[in-house]
């Protein structure tokens, strides 16, 4: 991922690292074979928020159509920490900063669309952006972290495997 403000940036840079993207066969590293088949591309997107910062990512665990966990991301590009919440937003997460004082403004909407889009799935992460009253959709993915991301507690492993092998939510 590369972000670009201005003109003035290094376009160079930016060229080889395309070339270099274009050159790997995605679905083989980590082993996310689902992947493997995918025509390769470049994606060039708008940039989306209010400031020099890049917005907050919001990625929704979806187990069975069923929005189980809200993985919040902050300063992705400056000092990158995350913290899980449950979609009443309990903090689900041990020994990690707070990283969101508060549910984004599009907390329901996120979690209505990403129930929508995820109906089809047994499990499948969907993730936004909060930048208004309308949330931005992100992407979806079945392999977050290439299955190796780490929870505290590592109890949540088991929870979120009990949610998917349950073939719904469980008590």
């Amino acid at each position: 991922m590369r972000v670009v403000r201005s003109t003035s940036d290094d376009w160079n840079e930016v060229r080889r690292a395309a070339v270099s993207w274009m050159q790997s066969s995605y679905g083989y590293w980590l082993d996310e074979w689902g992947y493997r088949d995918v025509p390769r591309g470049l994606l060039i997107e708008p940039f989306i928020g209010g400031g020099p910062a890049l917005p907050i990512d919001y990625k929704l665990y979806v187990f069975n159509g069923r929005v189980e966990a809200i993985q919040v991301h902050v300063g992705r590009e400056t000092d990158h920490r995350w913290t899980l919440y449950d979609r009443s937003w309990c903090r689900l997460s041990a020994n990690t900063p707070n990283v969101a004082q508060a549910p984004p403004q599009s907390l329901a909407r996120m979690i209505e669309g990403a129930e929508i889009l995820g109906s089809g799935f047994d499990f499948v992460r969907i993730d936004f952006y909060d930048v208004g009253v309308i949330p931005r959709f992100g992407e979806m993915t079945f392999y977050p972290g290439s299955g190796l991301d780490r929870f505290n507690p590592p109890s949540l492993d088991q929870q979120f495997g009990s949610h998917w092998l349950a073939g719904g939510p469980t008590a």
